[in-house]
């Protein structure tokens, strides 16, 4: 086995560099006690890339040991990352405007997320999950098994897909949902997004452990004197444990709500030209309104109101936590939002949407029932008229406003000239 320094050499000399050059490479791996060719084998690409190595001598380190299977495996990582690196350093300011609304939203979901889980060991548990589920795509972008999740695993569907902020979190970073699976394409991959993903992963981690060691509700001294310590005690307990069932309640709230619904019930409506849209719709609406003391929502509804009342009986708390309990139970529990785009023959587009749903789920389903796929399309609101950009597509319904319904219009840059038909769909018949 030749000399790492001859390894490097050797390399040099066929990249067509300086052997010189690779002195201060050298010096890396030396001083991380990498002092030979086969100590270096066992190195993964993410390492490598963390000792500051350049990502061009990388790839052409794991060909030179391509006799090693793990070497091999990585080949293929590494190109992506490389690509990945490529693509950083030619982002425009508008992409990196879009980066950072995009890492504020996980920030907030994380935050949910905080306060959902209550117990800080919890919250650890399901970090530590999401963790593991990146790292692996970071280290390997080009490993399947890793860009794909089971929904129907036991020990993920209880401590890990328990909390909707989750699923909102992979949908950000590039998951979606296909059948019992929950998958990202390489395509969609961006591991630096996903580095900073991590960062802020650690960093809610490193608190959470802060904070397990913190306990706000255990004395630090005993009670001695006069002083009677118990109703202290009692009263914080009771104000701690009403502040878990509004969390509770807060949950109950977003699992009625489900991160995607499967039944679009997608119609196609013929509008009469001599009937405005308003007219319309307000009667489609009337056709479709249930007997509301039967319906999913109301049930949910009727829980936890019943719910709230037997806690309300059960505990005093002060007038600020009430005012908020009771915002909380009066907004609104919409657990659908439909959905109507318009086309310019006067055809309108209808499906059902989970408000929890991105905004480009709708773009989706209009871009799978064109006629042409291909067309090049957006879809706006009016009055005053409002492009739904790209930018948008990751909002979920409730953020962009569109529950619990919202008409939207099909438009194109470029006129559409002599079509008549948009959709591949037929009429609905009375």
């Amino acid at each position: 086995m030749s000399s790492l320094k001859d390894f490097f050499y050797e390399i040099a000399t066929e990249m067509g560099r300086p052997k010189e050059s690779m002195d201060p490479v050298i010096k890396i791996f030396e001083e991380n006690w990498y002092d030979t060719v086969e100590s270096i084998r066992g190195i993964d690409v993410d390492t490598l890339s963390k000792m500051k190595v350049p990502l061009r001598l990388i790839e052409v380190i794991q060909k030179k040991l391509g006799g090693d299977t793990q070497a091999q495996k990585e080949t293929q990582s590494t190109k992506m990352i490389i690509e990945e690196q490529k693509k950083e350093e030619s982002l425009k300011p508008e992409e990196y405007a879009f980066m950072s609304s995009q890492l504020n939203k996980i920030t907030i979901n994380l935050d949910e997320l905080k306060r959902y889980t209550i117990k800080a060991q919890t919250l650890l548990e399901v970090l530590n999950i999401l963790e593991k589920v990146l790292s692996n795509i970071v280290k390997d972008p080009s490993n399947e098994k890793f860009r794909t999740l089971s929904l129907t695993n036991e020990k993920l569907k209880q401590n890990f897909f328990a909390y909707p902020s989750i699923f909102d979190i992979l949908s950000i970073v590039g998951f979606r949902k296909k059948d019992d699976i929950l998958h990202i394409q390489s395509q969609e991959l961006n591991i630096t997004f996903i580095n900073q993903v991590l960062k802020e992963i650690d960093s809610l981690k490193q608190k959470t452990i802060e904070r397990q060691a913190f306990d706000p509700y255990k004395s630090s001294f005993s009670a001695t004197g006069d002083v009677n310590m118990s109703n202290i005690v009692n009263q914080t307990s009771s104000n701690y444990d009403y502040g878990q069932k509004l969390e509770e309640l807060k949950i109950k709230r977003l699992n009625a709500v489900k991160p995607y619904i499967e039944n679009k019930e997608v119609k196609l409506l013929v509008l009469d030209p001599n009937v405005s849209i308003q007219s319309f719709l307000s009667t489609r609406d009337e056709f479709l309104e249930e007997d509301d003391t039967k319906t999913h929502d109301y049930l949910i509804k009727q829980e936890i109101m019943r719910w709230a009342k037997e806690f309300d009986d059960n505990q005093q708390f002060s007038s600020r936590r009430r005012k908020e309990f009771d915002q909380l139970l009066k907004q609104p529990l919409f657990t659908e939002s439909r959905i109507r785009v318009r086309f310019p023959n006067n055809q309108i587009l209808e499906a059902k949407f989970s408000p929890r749903e991105p905004v480009k789920n709708i773009v989706d389903l209009v871009r799978k029932y064109l006629v042409n796929p291909n067309w090049d399309f957006y879809l706006y609101m009016t009055p005053p008229v409002q492009k739904i950009t790209s930018y948008n597509w990751n909002k979920t319904l409730e953020e962009a406003e569109m529950v619990p319904n919202m008409l939207l219009y099909f438009g194109t840059d470029k006129p559409l000239e002599n079509v008549k038909e948009f959709l591949t769909l037929k009429p609905e018949t009375s």
